[in-house]
């Protein structure tokens, strides 16, 4: 994970949600055949104009939007849907298995850094009241898998269902290529 799914600044900058996306980018090229890794500073600079150049975060729901219309990363998406109810895991195990994964937003408990650098899976903990935004790639029947920080982290469902405020499934356009996921029913979509 560490050279597929760099840190891209987030040790640095607020950029979590733009780091996420980056990662995303990555997966669906995968899904397709392709190895695509978008470079650390174009990530970077990226965040910095999608913010008026001020280290402010992102909104995730605004930036899905803008990206609907516009492309970062050579990725403009087809659309996204908000998982609506994040404690139905069926759901949420279904969207990861379709799409790849999600774009999810944590509220963060207290020892999640302290656990990410001591390879510690993530459990319910006091809340810090700051967001942070993961990408959601996979999962087991004890726990989620994510990306963040440059690594994977695991986290238990019970950790979800406390941590998580939002999550997304993306709809890239990679969709329509065969090698996406051939057994989809892509005019549903």
């Amino acid at each position: 994970p560490e050279v597929l799914f760099p840190i891209d600044g987030n040790d640095q900058f607020g950029n979590c949600v733009m780091a996420g996306t980056a990662h995303r980018v990555t997966v669906f090229q995968g899904f397709i055949g392709n190895t695509f890794i978008p470079d650390v500073q174009d990530v970077i600079d990226e965040y910095f104009k999608q913010t008026d150049g001020e280290d402010s975060g992102i909104v995730m729901l605004d930036f899905l939007t803008w990206l609907r219309k516009n492309s970062v990363f050579g990725e403009q998406l087809l659309g996204f849907g908000k998982i609506r109810n994040t404690h139905n895991h069926l759901m949420v195990k279904q969207c990861i298995s379709i799409f790849g994964g999600l774009l999810t937003g944590i509220n963060v408990q207290q020892d999640a850094q302290r656990d990410f650098m001591d390879r510690k899976i993530w459990t319910p903990g006091p809340l810090l009241n700051e967001g942070h935004c993961i990408d959601t790639s996979d999962y087991t029947p004890d726990q989620l898998i994510n990306l963040t920080w440059g690594n994977d982290q695991g986290g238990t469902w019970p950790w979800w269902d406390l941590t998580v405020d939002e999550s997304y499934v993306l709809i890239p356009k990679e969709i329509e290529d065969p090698k996406f996921a051939p057994e989809m029913n892509k005019d549903q979509f």
